[in-house]
Formats: structure tokens, sequence, C-alpha cells
């Protein structure tokens, strides 16, 4: 079976998930071992970095059907691939490993992306880092096994992900791998709590929640729970139409269905 937006196969969770592979040491999230997908060999062969993505929408698939978070499978993305790619030869080239490399923050290469696409919102995004193995799931294996790094992989928020391998025989740490995941749509930044409220931006309200999905033309919230609904485009900004009891109304202009079409009201 097929999923027709990302053509990527559609997997049930097992009933108890996997055993992360041994090799990776001691997991500290196994608490959540019924989410983690099983290794693949199908998967394997598309290349560690699109593995890793398949790996990574099939957790978040996982964990969508237990919880209902709606979280939006991660599509792979030219810039984040270009600035991954660019931090992980970086670490090769000057055999470090880190977040941080000579007092800059690595995350701060994403202002590069407004160069290369300005559909990634810069002010949220998240930087995965491993190092030493070779294969891709057990680089998928890792970052699940650490609560941060799983946080990054499981945020509903970001939408967008790019994956980088640099492959090195350089001791300590070898082999460098990069994961960098955005939002193409979260301009209030992934640090913002995420309990639902509305938020004034400019001259828009935002209704600020999990259920959004980027690519959706808008929904229904009835969130102010002052007894109207209000209708919000796929950014979660206010419209300016709210149904009021039997009306729908922008502004001083309401309409009302009669059976068969709108009229004013």
């Amino acid at each position: 079976m097929t999923n027709n937006e990302n053509q990527e196969p559609y997997r049930t969770p097992l009933a108890n998930g996997c055993p992360p592979p041994t090799t990776i040491g001691t997991c500290a999230n196994l608490t959540n071992q019924a989410f983690l997908p099983c290794q693949d060999p199908e998967i394997d062969r598309l290349g560690p970095e699109e593995a890793i993505r398949r790996y990574t929408n099939l957790l978040r698939t996982n964990l969508n059907m237990a919880d209902n978070m709606n979280r939006p499978m991660l599509v792979a993305d030219q810039g984040l691939t270009i600035g991954a790619r660019a931090k992980a030869n970086e670490m090769v080239q000057y055999n470090y490993f880190g977040h941080i490399f000579q007092g800059r923050d690595a995350i701060g290469l994403a202002t590069q992306l407004r160069q290369t696409n300005t559909n990634i919102w810069t002010n949220c995004i998240g930087e995965n880092l491993h190092r030493y193995y070779s294969t891709p799931y057990e680089i998928f294996a890792g970052w699940f096994c650490s609560i941060g790094h799983f946080n990054n992989m499981t945020n509903p928020r970001f939408d967008r992900v790019g994956i980088a391998f640099a492959p090195s025989n350089q001791e300590p740490d070898r082999n460098k791998w990069v994961m960098w995941l955005a939002s193409s749509s979260d301009q209030f930044g992934c640090n913002q709590p995420v309990t639902p409220r509305w938020e004034l931006q400019g001259d828009k309200w935002y209704y600020f929640c999990n259920c959004l999905q980027p690519g959706q033309n808008g929904y229904w919230t009835d969130r102010l729970s002052d007894g109207n609904w209000y209708w919000l485009d796929n950014t979660g900004a206010w419209t300016g139409w709210k149904y009021d009891g039997d009306r729908m109304c922008n502004g001083t202009s309401c309409y009302r269905w009669n059976g068969t079409g709108w009229v004013p009201a």
C-alpha cells in the first residue's frame, strides 16, 4: 500500500516495536520502544540519507496512530540538505564533532537557507548529529534512544528535513551524520509552548496548536470557548470568518445557508 502524497510505503506499527540494535549501547528511551520501526533491508537500499528519512517517517506514523498528534511526514528539502551536507563536510574537514565550532553555533548556518529556500522558517530549526556508525538504521536508532534527538525527530512543528552523511576514517569520530529539521509554516519558532492559544502577530490573529497540517486549506476551531467557530487558514491565521450561531460572518457581512446556497443574513 502506498501513501500517495509522499510515495512512501505504509506500514502499521508492530505490537511491541523492535529492540534497538545492541551496537548502539544503552537506550535511554525504552518507554517508546513500541513505536521503534524495525530495520528493513528494502529501506536500507535507498541510500543512507533517504533511509533515515523513511525510518523517521515510520516512527512519526506509529506515534500518530497512538496519540493522534497528526505529525506531518517529513519532506526532503533541498536547502536543508545543502546546509546539512555543509555541516557534515565541515566536521570531517576539521575533524571535530559538535554543534558549535570556533565559537559559531552550527544552527547559525540556517541563515543560509533563506538564500536557497524561502519556504523555510529559519527561526524553527533543529539539528541532530551522530558519528562513527556506518549504517543508517544504527544512526536512526541512536537518535531514537536519545530523548533530545527523539524529540527533534518527532516534533509536530517540523515538516521538512535535510540529512547528510560524510564518510571518514579519521579517529576517533570517523563518519559524520547530520539531520536538519525545519518548519515551512511556523513563523512563531519551535520553542514556543504547544498549549493551544491565540496570538496576535501584526494585523492577524493566529491559533497555535499541534493540529496544523501544512498544505491543508484550513479548518474550523472553537477554542476561544465563546460559542463561535473561527475559520483559520493553513498557517493557523484567522481569516476573519467566524460561525456565529447559524450564520457565517466576516466583519459586518453575514451569510446563512438556506439549503441550496449562502444568502445575506
